[in-house]
């Protein structure tokens, strides 16, 4: 478990880890409004990107375009986390020591730590200081105030969409077809001759069908040790069973009984006790699954248009390294598929439980899943001296 930790909070840390104290010229690369990006920043969020790029198990030709597109996409990234940055500015949002406190403590406990030293250690070897890693988390639970007040607040599923979703995609919430199955075994070690065993099998199958009970079959034919136990499988769905066994199971009818299958163990008899035919699941059951899909896909889509809001009213200032020109027609977004990798790690190291779901966690761009968090408990800090210039 500890090991599992440890290995998440590195990956979090080459997706955010502070920049890199490199002994290099730097200069801004980036204004948006009052929000600042610096090439040290870029080239080591960049250089994080492409480890994580090189690690991953995407196919060749996949990690060589995210290669190629490393750069605008870093920048992408950043620039749309200044955007958010500037916007929980003009909000006068802010997080409390408190919230954070409870954040980390939050991810201790994911993580199955159950030592505040040991904590510590599994930071220390991310490249991380307790300092760096609170940091990282207000930049979180601060993402999630804005998430959850321009996003997540325009956002509505009621119960007519949640039951109109399931009528129209039943193929999503099918119940498979199932067979109620109970088994008698021979037992390969009970007989030595292979074919007393398999005539026991026969006869035990054959009174099975008349008596209609494995149990009372196995009685009238005076098996004894011979045998097992009835095993009652209860409900099985395909790809449960053993291939040979789950053959004869789907050849039988209900009521019916198989005949002796040579399988692990010995000669297996099958009755087919019921069979429930494939069923769409009642909505009842299925309800919540779908509310979450729907908001989770509705966030997503609210996500875009309000990022597209804050670029268009922005005040930017670009002095970009070669290789990130060109960064606002990138492919990075969130549903990039190293973005995916990246968040899901930093979520599952970063992410406080809140009453209504996980907060999410901020990678190197804002690509959070549907927050339902709780009310802020922030009060406002003092404005930025000069105002930028865009949503009041």
């Amino acid at each position: 478990m500890r090991r599992r930790a440890e290995g998440a909070l590195l990956l979090l840390a080459l997706a955010a880890a502070p920049a890199a104290r490199a002994e290099v010229a730097d200069r801004i690369v980036l204004r948006v409004n009052g929000e600042i990006a610096t090439l040290v920043e870029y080239e080591q969020r960049k250089r994080d990107r492409v480890e994580q790029i090189a690690q991953s198990e995407i196919d060749l030709a996949e990690r060589r375009r995210l290669v190629e597109e490393a750069g605008r996409s870093t920048m992408k990234e950043i620039f749309e986390e200044l955007l958010v940055l500037s916007r929980a500015r003009q909000l006068h949002l802010e997080v409390t020591p408190a919230q954070i406190d409870r954040a980390v403590e939050s991810s201790r406990q994911r993580f199955g730590i159950e030592t505040e030293a040991e904590f510590q250690q599994a930071i220390a070897q991310s490249g991380f200081t307790p300092e760096d890693f609170r940091r990282r988390m207000a930049k979180n639970l601060l993402f999630n105030q804005v998430f959850e007040r321009e996003v997540q607040s325009q956002i509505k599923v009621d119960d007519e969409a949640v039951a109109r979703y399931w009528n129209e995609h039943p193929e999503e919430f099918l119940l498979p077809e199932a067979r109620r199955i109970e088994e008698i075994v021979v037992r390969e070690d009970a007989l030595a001759d292979e074919a007393a065993r398999r005539a026991l099998a026969s006869d035990l199958a054959a009174r099975a069908a008349q008596l209609g009970s494995l149990t009372e079959a196995a009685t009238a034919a005076a098996a004894g040790d011979a045998v097992s136990a009835v095993i009652d499988h209860g409900w099985v769905e395909a790809g449960t069973l053993a291939a040979e066994l789950e053959q004869a199971a789907w050849a039988t009818p209900a009521g019916g009984v198989s005949q002796p299958v040579a399988a692990r163990g010995g000669l297996h008899v099958l009755r087919v006790v019921e069979i429930r035919a494939a069923a769409p699941r009642p909505l009842d059951e299925v309800r919540e699954r779908i509310h979450a899909k729907l908001n989770q896909e509705r966030f997503d889509e609210r996500l875009k248009v309000f990022l597209a809001e804050l670029a268009d009213e922005a005040y930017v200032v670009e002095s970009l390294p070669a290789d990130a020109v060109g960064y606002r027609s990138s492919s990075a977004s969130a549903v990039d598929p190293l973005r995916e990798l990246m968040r899901g790690a930093a979520a599952s190291a970063a992410a406080p439980e809140t009453p209504g779901g996980p907060v999410p966690a901020a990678p190197a761009a804002p690509a959070p899943t549907a927050p339902g968090a709780a009310e802020p408990e922030a009060q406002s800090p003092p404005p930025p001296s000069t105002p930028p210039p865009g949503r009041r």
